[in-house]
């Protein structure tokens, strides 16, 4: 019976033709890492010489398995929870089937179709590792790459297994990654550098001496296969649990642990609701965080990167935190004001502020439509009183609204900062902050038309964030041309000017 459900999900995936585009995709980015080679001739005789391999293959193994772990969980973390959305995995349950062939029939048919996606570039390496001199590594690449597809897509799943919505699965797999790898470069704790060490590729793949270390792969491999082992059996063994206790919906006998406050609700419910009993969280389990605790949270994120940021740029034997511990205002005033970037430090937190502020926006605003579509809610908020406009309006400024004590906690830390360094840090700072609001207007109205649009949260989600980064992108020259044009309009201003009043 597990031949049946692989079967079943290889045919939809041939009718869909998902993987066949992401292969052909993949074979895009393949052919665009080593397109450079071939038009530059002192680069291809590099290669030939085998100087150039370290660097080219650096680069892309870190692509590659960078590409793996973000493709795995949008192609795996729906395995279940469409099952769900669409009312046939009961159908499944009380087949001749058991949990684990439904898991594990799921499971292999997904994996097979990312392994033939990572499979475009396995040509390439073979080829090129001749010139580094390493010829195990194609194996140990293709080894590796396995291990780490069946491990993320074994937690995928799991995921999956405890979630509704593919779109829950799919950003708790990409939270957790995101933690894990926070704490993996903040942490001095040697345990845990011992897991990290044994759970990325990039570090089993470490030459030593143009040599691969096999012990390092051999680790790497056990660690993802055992933690793929691990999670599939969890998932196995709770899939109709899970699943009975969300048919049955019933609500939580606890209250929430923090007291929450929420104001009467005024003229538009639908704003009342998206800002104030929704919120900004895009997972459910988050939503039953209080506000205030969220505002706390992000104020100890803007100071603790803020921190971090202006370390960097510190002569060698100061401590910012020390002089801070130790009243020293002035002399870490005096430091930071001498060093030549504390601006480009506050450069570069504004716009990572700007980039994770819209994703959240972005990801929230992707589900607001689809989200009453699948809880059968859409409808019925359709026959009310109200209009589409009023609809739309409610959940985009409901959205927005819900932003606002985060972005406040968020411009306390960073404007207290960038006035107590100077003036260019305080002037980034408010740039970017007023940036970061248009930003959040832009996302949310893309999020919505999306959400409107699309059939699922999971299809939302992905044309959410493609066409609001992708337009970002694609706007990248245009204005790159435009500050040019304009750049060399007041130059030419400046010199007229100068040459009429003599102002120099």
């Amino acid at each position: 019976m597990l031949a049946c459900v692989f079967n079943q999900e290889m045919l939809l995936a041939d009718r869909r033709q998902r993987a066949h585009r992401l292969r052909w995709l993949y074979a895009g980015f393949v052919i665009v890492q080593v397109l450079p080679l071939f038009f530059s001739p002192d680069s291809f005789n590099e290669w030939l010489s085998g100087n150039g391999f370290s660097d080219f293959f650096e680069r892309f193994i870190i692509l590659h398995f960078g590409l793996i772990a973000l493709l795995t969980p949008a192609m795996v973390a729906g395995a279940i929870t469409d099952e769900k959305t669409s009312g046939t995995l009961q159908y499944l349950l009380t087949a001749y089937l058991s949990p684990w062939e439904i898991v594990l029939g799921k499971l292999l048919a997904r994996i097979s179709q990312l392994v033939l996606m990572s499979l475009a570039g396995l040509p390439l390496i073979s080829l090129f590792s001749g010139f580094g001199g390493v010829g195990e590594l194609p194996l140990a690449l293709l080894l590796l790459s396995l291990a780490l597809i069946f491990g993320v897509a074994a937690i995928s799943i799991l995921a999956s297994v405890w979630c509704r919505l593919t779109r829950d699965a799919m950003l708790a797999v990409y939270l957790l990654g995101l933690v894990f790898f926070a704490v993996l470069a903040l942490t001095t704790w040697p345990r845990f550098v011992a897991l990290g060490d044994r759970l990325l590729p990039l570090r089993a793949l470490t030459l030593e001496h143009g040599r691969l270390n096999w012990q390092h792969v051999g680790a790497c491999l056990l660690t993802w296969s055992v933690l793929g082992v691990c999670c599939l059996a969890v998932a196995s063994l709770r899939l109709r649990g899970a699943y009975l206790r969300q048919l049955r919906a019933v609500p939580r006998l606890t209250s929430r642990w923090l007291p929450a406050w929420r104001p009467r609700m005024r003229a538009n419910p639908v704003l009342w609701r998206e800002r104030h009993v929704v919120g900004l969280a895009p997972l459910p389990w988050l939503r039953r965080w209080p506000r205030w605790l969220g505002c706390v949270l992000v104020a100890a994120l803007t100071f603790g990167s803020l921190a971090w940021a202006l370390q960097q740029i510190l002569p060698a034997g100061v401590n910012l935190l020390g002089q801070i511990r130790q009243g020293r205002w002035l002399e870490l005033r005096g430091a930071l004001r001498a060093a030549p970037t504390s601006g480009d430090a506050f450069y570069w937190h504004g716009l990572a502020a700007l980039l994770a502020a819209s994703l959240v926006v972005a990801v929230r605003a992707s589900g607001c439509i689809t989200e009453e579509r699948e809880q059968a809610t859409w409808q019925a908020l359709l026959q009310t009183p109200m209009t589409t406009r009023t609809i739309l309006r409610g959940k985009q400024w409901g959205i927005l609204g819900a932003c606002v004590p985060y972005l406040v906690s968020f411009a306390v830390v960073a404007l207290a900062a960038g006035f107590y360094v100077g003036a260019i840090a305080a002037a980034w700072t408010v740039l970017w902050l007023a940036a970061t609001i248009f930003a959040g207007l832009f996302a949310a109205a893309v999020g919505i038309w999306c959400s409107a649009r699309m059939q699922n949260s999971w299809l939302s989600l992905l044309a959410t964030v493609g066409l609001c980064y992708g337009s970002w992108i694609a706007m990248t020259g245009p204005v790159a041309v435009g500050a040019w044009f304009l750049q060399g309009m007041l130059g030419i201003l400046a010199e007229f000017f100068d040459w009429l009043f003599g102002l120099g």
